[in-house]
């Protein structure tokens, strides 16, 4: 079997929503979404960017925006930004729910290609911590949580979406990173 390195999912946001049925959603699976461990080992993925997102209070996955997905193409207003007072606690979650999966034994979180390698060796799931949007968090606090991959994204504007590697130490407040087109 090709082992399989994951370039995103959005499986945190599932252990959230599981409240205390997290780790059995993680260690036994429900059959629902796209990742669980059993799933994961079947497929012989062995590791992948775990992303910190925070969901929009409204859309997109309403039933009409559901629809349109569905059956491309399709075109979908963007909601307004959710205030970074909201977006932090629900990103603090969602790492939180990372963490308790490393301390499953079944993963680990890496910040290092090292790390990487060491988890494969081991047979545990090699997790890189992805924030999606981290314009809306402090920067001090995406240093802090170890995340080590942010995705900035300027569709607001309308220019082309990018991702941009974070740096450790993170650029100073004064130099953030930004979307380079």
């Amino acid at each position: 079997m090709i082992p399989v390195f994951d370039g995103h999912n959005d499986f945190l946001q599932r252990m959230v929503e599981a409240g205390p049925a997290r780790d059995a959603l993680w260690l036994k699976g429900d059959g629902t979404g796209h990742l669980d461990l059993p799933r994961i080992k079947a497929g012989g993925m062995i590791g992948g960017f775990f992303a910190i997102w925070t969901p929009s209070p409204e859309g997109p996955n309403d039933d009409a925006a559901v629809a349109q997905m569905e059956n491309p193409p399709f075109a979908l207003d963007l909601p307004d930004p959710v205030p970074a007072t909201e977006a932090l606690p629900h990103a603090m979650a969602q790492a939180a729910n990372l963490l308790a999966m490393e301390r499953t034994g079944t993963l680990q979180i890496c910040r290092s290609a090292a790390d990487i390698r060491e988890a494969i060796a081991a047979g545990r799931i090699a997790a890189v911590m992805h924030i999606e949007g981290p314009s809306r968090l402090p920067i001090s606090t995406c240093s802090m949580s170890g995340i080590r991959w942010g995705c900035v994204r300027s569709g607001r504007s309308g220019r082309v979406r990018r991702s941009t590697a974070m740096a450790c130490p993170l650029p100073s407040p004064r130099r953030p990173i930004r979307d380079r087109v």
